[in-house]
């Protein structure tokens, strides 16, 4: 091999060695900025699971408490979100259709108190959320309320057939 031909290999050796290099590395940077996205969304969703329990197996104080408890955090973890960021960042930090869910679990426990203000009060705030969630169907509190008790009927029987088998 000639003196030259070694020089050119070289080259394209060091040159394949930076490109490979810097693309690798700014994949994983991607990667590892994109996980911490989703490390943000444990904490709520596992609450949120949490809080739907309490709802459905414990009595109306308990599922209150914790349901409210959910919407607290829902709106501390959106009020915290950094309002630069990119689209796929956002979808994992909108947290508005979630919220439209809680309130509205929160009106159904306040009608079984026969608590019609309060009631009436969740459902505009659960409006409100699920209108901003991004979703296309927008409903009215009627369809939501009835909607959020079908989806209930639906995961209690979910659970109810995993747990029989």
């Amino acid at each position: 091999m000639t003196k030259g031909a070694k020089y050119v290999y070289s080259i394209a050796v060091i040159a394949g060695l930076l490109l490979g290099g810097g693309t690798g590395y700014f994949m994983m940077f991607t990667v590892l900025h994109k996980s911490r996205e989703m490390y943000r969304t444990i904490a709520p969703v596992q609450f949120a699971e949490y809080a739907y329990a309490q709802y459905s197996r414990a009595d109306a104080e308990h599922g209150k408490k914790a349901t409210e408890e959910l919407v607290a955090l829902l709106e501390e973890v959106q009020r915290l979100q950094p309002k630069d960021r990119d689209e796929w960042s956002r979808a994992f930090g909108n947290y508005q259709g979630d919220l439209g869910f809680a309130y509205t679990r929160l009106s159904i426990l306040a009608d079984g108190a026969n608590d019609k203000a309060a009631s009436e009060a969740y459902m505009l705030r659960a409006v409100k959320c699920y209108s901003a969630s991004g979703r296309k169907q927008h409903l009215t509190a009627a369809e939501l309320k009835a909607m959020v008790k079908k989806l209930d009927r639906r995961l209690a029987a979910a659970h109810t057939s995993r747990s029989a088998s």
